[in-house]
């Protein structure tokens, strides 16, 4: 008979390993795949029985479980408005506080390039959400560069495509 190592991650879900008796299931849990930081709880199917680990989990981390979360919400919530699986940009990271390039054709934007797009910070209100929206198509908007090259045109034209887009995917979230 199998026997079951569920690792339950909450709201990101259950890894279930397999196992022949309960001293691999130790060694599993222990030595060759220890629980990482978000795993919430552990407990072993027997089939007949389910006994759960009764220790406190000294891996589980509160802060890197709520940073997963907000990440799966936000695929999630994106393939919901898009019907496109989220795929991850591998890109290099910009420096923190850097302005998403504007000159990249990539018509995609991450949730971290939407908040510095807009200048907003996690947890906004969505009357934040909007005043910065407003202020940033103020600033950017191709009329203000009609009477310049059509270079900077073209740029107003991408940064505003973007500050809409920004706008759509973070008034949803």
């Amino acid at each position: 008979m199998k026997w079951k190592l569920i690792y339950d991650k909450g709201e990101l879900g259950k890894e279930v390993l397999e196992c022949e008796s309960h001293e691999e299931a130790w060694k599993l849990q222990h030595e060759t795949n220890p629980p990482g930081p978000l795993v919430m709880d552990v407990y072993l199917d027997m089939g007949y029985m389910i006994v759960r680990d009764a220790r406190r989990l000294n891996s589980f981390d509160q802060d890197a479980y709520s940073k997963a979360v907000t990440d799966k919400r936000w695929k999630d919530e994106y393939e919901l408005r898009t019907g496109k699986p989220w795929q991850e940009q591998h890109e290099p990271k910009k420096a923190a506080g850097s302005r998403p390039d504007i000159d990249s054709e990539k018509s995609k934007l991450n949730q971290q390039e939407c908040l510095e797009l807009l200048g907003l910070k996690p947890g906004f209100t969505q009357k934040q959400l909007k005043e910065a929206y407003r202020e940033a198509v103020k600033q950017n908007h191709p009329d203000k560069v009609a009477s310049l090259s059509n270079e900077f045109k073209a740029l107003a034209e991408k940064r505003t495509k973007q500050i809409n887009q920004a706008f759509d995917l973070l008034g949803r979230k």
